[in-house]
C-alpha cells in the first residue's frame, strides 16, 4: 500500500516539476525553473524515501560516506554536514515509524542502555567546567552522539533479514570499488590532480610520501582511513567465506574479495591496518575453538610469521618496500611512531587520572587547535580513539565507553550461540570479528570516529541486537 502511494506521489511530483520547468521557460527564468524542477524531482523524493524506505536512506548515507570526504580534498564545502543531515533524517524516519506503525523495540537490553547513557554523558559535557570551548563541543558532538543514533535506527531497519543482506551488499560493493582504485593507483600512479594535492603542503607530503613512494589512499581523504577500511572489510569477507554451508560460488567470490582487500591494504602503508586481520582471526579462533579451526589458522599464522621473520625481499607483487613496512608493524620496539605514541600516553596519564570528566569535547587535535589554541590540550596529539576519550571525556567517559563495547560482544556472543539459523550465525561471527579488529585499531588510531567506519560500526551493532528478533528466520531455515 505504501509502495503504491509512493509511486503515485512520484508521478505527481514529476508532473509538478515539468509544469514548473515549462512555466520558468515561458517566463525566461531558466535557472530558477531548473532549480525548482531539480528540487521537486530529486530532493523531495529522496527525503520521502528516507522516511518510507529507511534501508534506501541508509544505503544512500553509506554510499556518500565513502565519497564525500574524498571530494573535500578538492573543494572547500561543508559536505560533512550533508552526512549529518542524512543521519538526522534517518532518525526522524525511525521516530515516524515508531509512532505511526507502533514498532516495538526493546530498549531495556544492556547495550541500548549503555548507548543512551553514553549519548547523555556527551551531551552533559557541554557544561564540563574544564572545557575550554563550547564551539568545539558543537562540532564534536555531531560525530559522537548524532552518528550513534544509527544504532537505534538500524535495530528497526534490520528487523528483516533481506535488509541485512542489502546493507552487506552495499558495503562490500563500495569497499570493492575503494580497493580496486587503490590498486590502480599503485600500478598506474596518482593522477596529476591527486599528486598536486599530495604535494600541496609539506605536512601532507611528509604524511603521504614514505619509504621512497606515495602511500595510496584511493578516493578517501587519507591512506590510514583507506587501509583500515580495506583491512576490516577483508576480515569480514574472509569470515563469511569460511562460514558453514556457504555455497562454493559465494565462497570463492568472498575469498577473492577478501584477498583483494588485503592486497589493496598493503599499499596504504598503514601499520595499524596490517595488524587488524591478525587480531580479527585470533578472535574468530576463540569464538569457534575447535581443532579444525585451530589447525587451519595455525598454519596460516605460521606461514605469515615465516614471511615476516624471513629475509626474503619480495613475494609475488609485493616488493621489499611493502614487506618491510608490514614487518615493522609487528616489531613495535623498532617503530619510532609507535614509541612516540607510548611516550604521549605516559605523558597524559596524570591528567586523565586527575580529571574524571576530561577536558571537554574537541579539546585535543584539530578542533582544539582551531577553537582553543591557548589550551595545553590543543597541542596534544591523541593518536588513539581510547586516549582521546580518556583526555576529552575523562576516566568516567572511558569506563562508560568500554562497558558499551563489552555489551556489544556479550549480546553478540549470546545471540551467536543461541541462533538456530546458520546464515545468521555466519553473519554474526563475521560482524563480531570485524568489530573486534576495528576496536584493536582504535587503540592506535581514531578509527571508530572516521567515516565510513563509524556508520558501519553502529550498523553492525544494530545487526547484533536485531538478530535475535529477525522476522524472516523461519523462512531462512527452509532455504
Amino acid at each position: 500500500m505504501v509502495q503504491k502511494s509512493y509511486i503515485r506521489l512520484l508521478v505527481v511530483l514529476g508532473v509538478c516539476a515539468l509544469s514548473l520547468l515549462i512555466a520558468a521557460l515561458i517566463g525566461k527564468s531558466e535557472a530558477l525553473g531548473l532549480g525548482l524542477a531539480a528540487f521537486v524531482i530529486i530532493v523531495i523524493p529522496v527525503v520521502l524515501g528516507f522516511f518510507y524506505y529507511p534501508i534506501f536512506g541508509l544505503s544512500i548515507t553509506l554510499t556518500l560516506s565513502f565519497f564525500l570526504l574524498g571530494i573535500l580534498r578538492f573543494i572547500d564545502l561543508p559536505l560533512g554536514t550533508v552526512l549529518d543531515g542524512m543521519v538526522a533524517m534517518l532518525f526522524l524516519g525511525f521516530i515516524w515509524t515508531v509512532v505511526t506503525k507502533k514498532f516495538s523495540m526493546d530498549l531495556k537490553n544492556p547495550l541500548s542502555i549503555m548507548v543512551m547513557i553514553w549519548i547523555v554523558y556527551n551531551m552533559l559535557e557541554l557544561v564540563n567546567p574544564f572545557a575550554a570551548s563550547t564551539e568545539a563541543w558543537i562540532y564534536t558532538i555531531r560525530a559522537i552522539a548524532l552518528t550513534m543514533l544509527l544504532y537505534f535506527v538500524t535495530i528497526q531497519i534490520f528487523s528483516q533479514y533481506n535488509r541485512v543482506k542489502i546493507f552487506i551488499a552495499v558495503w562490500l560493493t563500495l569497499a570493492f570499488m575503494l580497493a580496486a582504485y587503490g590498486i590502480y593507483q599503485e600500478f598506474n600512479g596518482l593522477s596529476k590532480v591527486e599528486e598536486a594535492w599530495a604535494r600541496a603542503t609539506t605536512a601532507r607530503f611528509e604524511l603521504l610520501y614514505n619509504w621512497g613512494r606515495f602511500r595510496k589512499f584511493s578516493f578517501f581523504p587519507d591512506p590510514t582511513n583507506f587501509g583500515v577500511t580495506c583491512a576490516y572489510t577483508g576480515v569480514f569477507c574472509t569470515i563469511l567465506a569460511i562460514g558453514s554451508k556457504v555455497k562454493w560460488f559465494y565462497r570463492i567470490i568472498l575469498f577473492a574479495a577478501g584477498g583483494m582487500m588485503f592486497f589493496a591494504m598493503v599499499f596504504s602503508g598503514t601499520r595499524t591496518a596490517y595488524v587488524m586481520p591478525v587480531a580479527g582471526l585470533v578472535f574468530y579462533v576463540c569464538l569457534n575453538f575447535n581443532w579444525k579451526v585451530v589447525t587451519v589458522f595455525g598454519i596460516v599464522f605460521g606461514m605469515g610469521a615465516g614471511v615476516i621473520l624471513s629475509p626474503i625481499k619480495s613475494l609475488g607483487p609485493l616488493d621489499a618496500n611493502s614487506l618491510e613496512r608490514i614487518r615493522s608493524a609487528f616489531m613495535p620496539g623498532d617503530d619510532p611512531s609507535f614509541q612516540v605514541r607510548l611516550r604521549n600516553q605516559r605523558f597524559i596519564q596524570p591528567y586523565i587520572q586527575t580529571h574524571p570528566l576530561g577536558g571537554g569535547l574537541g579539546s585535543t587535535g584539530e578542533w582544539g587547535k582551531r577553537f582553543s589554541p591557548w589550551s595545553p590540550l590543543s597541542q596534544f596529539p591523541p593518536d588513539s580513539g581510547f586516549v582521546k576519550i580518556g583526555v576529552e571525556q575523562g576516566l568516567l567517559g572511558l569506563i562508560i565507553y568500554c562497558l558499551m563495547l563489552f555489551f556489544v560482544f556479550k549480546i553478540g556472543v549470546d545471540n551467536y550461540f543461541s541462533s538456530i539459523s546458520y546464515k545468521l550465525k555466519n553473519i554474526l561471527a563475521a560482524i563480531m570479528t570485524t568489530l573486534f579488529s576495528i576496536i584493536v585499531a582504535n587503540y592506535a588510531q581514531e578509527t571508530i570516529m572516521m567515516y565510513p567506519t563509524s556508520i558501519i560500526f553502529y550498523c553492525c551493532m544494530g545487526v547484533i541486537v536485531a538478530s535475535k528478533n529477525i522476522q524472516n528466520v523461519d523462512k531462512l531455515l527452509k532455504k
